[in-house]
């Protein structure tokens, strides 16, 4: 049997927060598949290997892209049906091969904090939205301060209202400009001030942008589960500040009247 997609309380909070996670939307058997063959591709493009930590000897190695389709898994029933609710049913273009790697190998940083760098769109801002959709599955667990995904919640909404109030096209770095000069959240966001608590400022407390609730979460949780994120959510890289490797995969999805940057 399949399973739903997003019930009606992820849908509101997809839609206030731009973020929102699928709790074991992708079978064990499957994601345990995928992490034997995202380790082999470790060990085959830069030596690194599982059993040896000793060769775990760069933060974030990259070349991993799927050139089959190993990762295909990653679209389960539940996934699709997600997909099929943000896009339309037909309404969207599979990737020609899912599951873009992400690991982060612990043993780099010391320390967890947020970052005041690193924030970024994939995507510009537009009057209108893009129709994409955003997956990252996560192949093992992943807790605080493990190197999962950060994101600031409710930044869509403010990015939105930013180029519909513009009417322009707001790409990473200046959609970034904006913000600092006009909203004092993502001001405070972007710097770095000596003795700051950053994780009670902007994760805990989190704050007001455009009239809209904004904080910085990261993805957390337990493998197979799926995150499903606005194109327009700020985002970044976190450190791994754990004692296990982030281990994850992405995919952009795009509307069949959508375009990549």
């Amino acid at each position: 049997m399949e399973r739903p997609g997003l019930t009606p309380e992820q849908h509101a909070q997809y839609e206030r927060e731009g973020v929102v996670r699928l709790p074991g939307a992708v079978p064990p058997p499957a994601v345990e598949a995928m992490v034997a063959t995202l380790w082999r591709r470790l060990a085959g493009r830069h030596g690194i290997r599982r059993d040896h930590r000793e060769s775990w000897h760069t933060a974030n190695p990259a070349q991993l892209a799927a050139h089959n389709d190993d990762f295909a898994a990653m679209a389960s029933p539940q996934v699709l049906a997600v997909i099929d609710q943000l896009l339309g049913p037909g309404g969207w273009k599979p990737p020609p091969r899912w599951g873009l790697p992400l690991v982060t190998l612990p043993g780099f940083t010391a320390r967890w904090d947020v970052p005041h760098k690193l924030w970024h769109l994939d995507l510009p801002a537009a009057p209108e939205p893009p129709r994409v959709a955003r997956v990252f599955l996560l192949l093992s667990p992943l807790a605080a301060g493990g190197g999962g995904t950060g994101y600031v919640a409710g930044s869509h909404r403010v990015l939105h209202d930013l180029a519909r109030e513009t009417g322009r096209t707001l790409k990473s770095g200046d959609a970034r400009k904006l913000l600092t000069a006009r909203e004092p959240w993502f001001e405070a966001l972007f710097t770095r001030r000596p003795g700051e608590d950053r994780i009670a400022r902007f994760m805990q407390a989190g704050g007001m942008a455009g009239g809209a609730p904004v904080r910085v979460g990261e993805m957390t949780g337990e493998a197979g589960d799926v995150y499903v994120m606005d194109p327009l959510i700020l985002h970044g890289t976190m450190p791994n500040a754990a004692a296990t490797p982030r281990l994850m995969l992405t995919e952009w999805i795009y509307g069949r009247d959508g375009r990549p940057a």
